[in-house]
């Protein structure tokens, strides 16, 4: 926990779980991107489903959904296993890479609509 603005997509780098927040609130997650980006496995609320890149990482399993408090404690302890982390950590960090260069193939797509 940080308590300070701007930071903590910095700080992602230096954890080995990333709990990503806003998932029990009515506007639904934050950037579950940026653990990611360090292959961090994430970790979030019920409520992501307004957000396409949490929907997919959830289906893939690079993120974990908990409903209360307990199941956030048994998803930390499931990850203490080397294999589940290492497939969920690679799952997350590929998803990344695999989605690089968005904004170049938005604006292609773009430039060539608006021709």
């Amino acid at each position: 926990m940080i308590d300070n603005v701007g930071m903590l997509s910095a700080l992602y780098r230096y954890g080995r779980v990333a709990y990503v927040g806003g998932g029990f609130g009515k506007a639904g997650i934050h950037n579950l991107l940026e653990p990611a980006t360090y292959g961090r496995p994430v970790i979030i609320g019920p409520v992501y489903q307004q957000f396409h890149e949490a929907e997919m990482l959830v289906q893939l399993r690079g993120a974990i959904v908990v409903q209360n408090a307990e199941e956030l404690a048994k998803a930390i302890s499931a990850l203490n296993d080397p294999f589940y982390y290492g497939q969920t950590a690679e799952i997350a960090a590929r998803f990344v890479e695999d989605h690089k260069g968005a904004t170049e193939k938005s604006w292609v797509i773009f430039r060539k609509n608006a021709s």
